[in-house]
Order: C-alpha cells, then sequence, then structure tokens
C-alpha cells in the first residue's frame, strides 16, 4: 500500500493476460475490509490481443456482483485506459490511445475536497466468510495476451484495507 491522493491509500496490481479462448476471471485485489473506493483503472502496458470483449470489474466471494459491464478492449495500445468511472449498470469505460481522447469524469459529491472531480466513488464491505476479490474479467475468442497495470485508490472505515491478490 502507498499514499494515494486525498488521504487515500493505492493498490497496483500488474497483470499479464494469457491463455486460450474462454472467459478469464482474474483476482485483482483482495478486500479485507470495508472500504469507500475512490479510483479503480488500468493502465495498457502492453499491445491487447484481438478478439478480447466483454471486459469488466466484479466483486467475488463465490458468486459474483458487476461493479460494471463489458465492454471490448480488442487491440487496445500501449498507453490505453481503462476504469470505473459510472454507476455499475454502466460499462466500463475504455479511452484508447490509437487517437487522442479524454474523459471528463462528472462531480461526485461523496469526495469531501470542494471542486475536485473524481470518478464514481463506491462502498465495498467484504464477506466475512470467505475472501473477497475486486476481480477483472474478459472474454477472448483466441489468443489472450498484453499487460495492464491495475491502480484502486480507497479509504478505509477500519484497520484494514485492500492487498493486491
Amino acid at each position: 500500500m502507498i499514499p494515494g491522493r486525498f488521504g487515500t491509500a493505492r493498490v497496483v496490481k500488474d497483470l499479464t493476460l494469457s491463455g486460450g479462448a474462454g472467459v478469464h476471471e482474474d483476482n485483482l485485489f483482495l478486500v479485507q475490509g470495508p472500504v469507500h473506493i475512490h479510483c479503480l483503472w488500468g493502465a495498457i502496458e502492453e499491445q491487447l490481443a484481438n478478439l478480447l470483449s466483454n471486459a469488466r470489474f466484479d466483486l467475488y466471494d463465490g458468486s459474483a456482483t458487476d461493479l460494471t459491464t463489458g465492454s471490448a478492449i480488442s487491440n487496445l495500445p500501449p498507453k490505453s485506459w481503462i476504469g470505473k468511472t459510472v454507476v455499475a449498470t454502466k460499462a466500463l469505460k475504455v479511452l484508447n490511445a490509437s487517437s487522442a481522447s479524454f474523459h471528463e469524469p462528472i462531480l461526485d459529491v461523496t469526495v469531501p475536497s470542494a471542486g475536485v472531480m473524481a470518478m464514481k466513488t463506491f462502498v465495498v464491505v467484504p464477506n466475512t466468510s470467505v475472501d473477497t476479490y475486486i476481480r477483472f474479467v474478459h472474454g477472448s475468442v483466441g489468443v489472450t495476451s498484453g499487460k495492464i497495470r491495475f491502480v484502486c485508490e480507497y479509504r478505509t472505515m477500519n484497520s484494514l484495507g485492500i492487498s493486491p491478490a
């Protein structure tokens, strides 16, 4: 855990995508206590394979709860960006670095600093009986490859927080 902005903590997880066709479910972060998540995103570090689809974040404790709905992430080049920017019923935001693009987040009144622009914040409480993870899920019809650096910034609500899985 490293300090984040606005008094938050930050955890980072590098994920190398690999494997063949099918659904891939990768544990990114272990949620150890109740947390208020301010940012959840990934930066593409190595070109993603063709035909990657339905990419999304979910919360997993033996059953999955979507944090976003799916988006296509095929062929995203390095320096592209994906993230949770709105409510769980909306798609994962994708900014493709093959051309200049930007995202202008809406003001989220749950961030205490006046005028601070933020992504959609949300609260996660882990299951006390089993490990609870924030996962990155995607589908592929062929070879899965590429590398993504995921970042989660949060405030803990007790002495526990989030760690890389």
